[in-house]
């Protein structure tokens, strides 16, 4: 019997998540990756936390009523 030859599945190698991308400030993309060189905490990873963050600020403020832009 022969055997079969396991390929590496295409696409995206943590299976549940999007690839989204953007242009930040140059003064904010440095400060990421000095960011991430001190905590040696992959930049991807801190941008999920902060989006994860925004998301929390922001249904936080819709429960309550509170709307703010920009910060």
């Amino acid at each position: 019997m022969a055997s079969k030859k396991k390929t590496k599945p295409k696409g995206n190698p943590k299976g549940h998540q999007v690839q989204v991308m953007g242009y930040y400030p140059r003064e904010l993309a440095a400060q990421l990756t000095t960011l991430s060189e001190s905590t040696r905490i992959p930049k991807a990873a801190l941008l999920r936390e902060a989006l994860e963050d925004l998301l929390v600020k922001h249904t936080c403020a819709a429960k309550s009523g509170v709307h703010s832009k920009g910060g």
